[in-house]
């Protein structure tokens, strides 16, 4: 029987994980690809580990955005955007997901400000 590809991706970063089990890059990678198969416990679990390892790591805390956002928790989800602006003030991805949430949540004159913000860097 064939394997997909997100099956094998999944095993693929696992067995990097199991030889290198602080390999950041292996556990957010793998919990995008739960993310996108729908797993967002398990995706959920990877990005917090990222962030036990190194909490630095501005990835894990869109990622952990986009499920939060994905589950209808835009608190958590803004909160997280926001740490990743801390981090890094020019990344023009955070500035984007963090609008997104407040379009969600019918704050428009903050998504605005974010979209605005977006596109000035």
């Amino acid at each position: 029987m064939k394997r997909s590809a997100t099956t094998r991706a999944i095993e693929e970063y696992t067995a990097a994980i199991k030889i290198d089990p602080e390999y950041v890059l292996a556990y957010n990678n793998r919990g995008v690809v739960y993310f996108k198969s729908g797993d967002y416990v398990k995706a959920m679990k990877d990005f917090n580990r990222v962030l036990t390892l190194d909490e630095r790591f501005k990835d894990a805390y869109i990622n952990r955005g986009l499920v939060y956002k994905r589950l209808g928790d835009y608190t958590q989800a803004i909160e997280n955007y926001n740490i990743a602006i801390a981090l890094d003030p020019g990344w023009r991805k955070s500035y984007i997901s963090r609008g997104v949430a407040y379009g969600e949540e019918k704050k428009f004159e903050l998504a605005l400000k974010d979209f605005n913000r977006a596109v000035e860097i």
